[in-house]
């Protein structure tokens, strides 16, 4: 009991004190740098594998496509697709561009010359919803290689009428990024006689 109450009784150092909260000061802070550097490398480790989707249009004599590249670093997880034809009075949206045609083919009058112009594609998909894309890879949607001339303009007609968007996440389940495209790029090389 004694060397308590010699203790309380000795004189207060103040050179001791201001070490001692000083080093209680320096610890604080290094608690909240290592919070923060810890919170930022973990968005820089999201970030460096975030995918990044691009929708590609080919428009050339032998070969009209539509499809999806990854350009990012990392798999690109779909969550929804969704394409939509505009030119009607009422917009009709589908899950592929080639559920699509159905509705834009019983628009048309001659849909017997549409039916064997549109159902001879070389490649589509027709939902990607819950399907991933590796980093640079793609998925094509719709694809004509070889058309005939007569092939060629209806397909353009029809594609320049339509809008293409996708959901995307990553990895993470991030919140979801879109990737969008007009479809008016087909309709450049279209006369108003086509």
């Amino acid at each position: 009991m004694e060397e308590i109450v010699a203790h309380i009784i000795q004189p207060f150092n103040w050179f001791d004190a201001a070490i001692a909260i000083s080093s209680i000061v320096l610890s604080l802070v290094a608690i909240i740098i290592s919070i923060i550097t810890f919170r930022s490398q973990k968005e820089h480790n999201k970030n460096s594998v975030r995918p990044i989707l691009n929708i590609v249009f080919g428009d050339y004599e032998d070969d009209i496509y539509v499809r999806v590249d990854n350009n990012g670093v990392g798999p690109a997880i779909i969550k929804k697709i969704e394409c939509s034809y505009c030119a009607e009075v009422n917009k009709v949206a589908e899950k592929s561009l080639v559920d699509l045609i159905s509705h834009w083919k019983s628009s048309q009058k001659n849909e017997e010359y549409l039916s064997e112009t549109l159902d001879c594609f070389t490649d589509f998909v027709e939902d990607i919803a819950n399907r991933t894309i590796a980093p640079g890879h793609q998925i094509v949607l719709l694809q004509l290689a070889d058309p005939a001339h007569g092939q060629r303009i209806e397909l353009r007609r029809f594609l320049r009428e339509v809008n293409v968007k996708i959901s995307y996440t990553d990895i993470y389940n991030s919140k979801p990024w879109e990737c969008s495209r007009a479809g008016d790029f087909f309709g450049r090389t279209l006369s108003d006689t086509d």
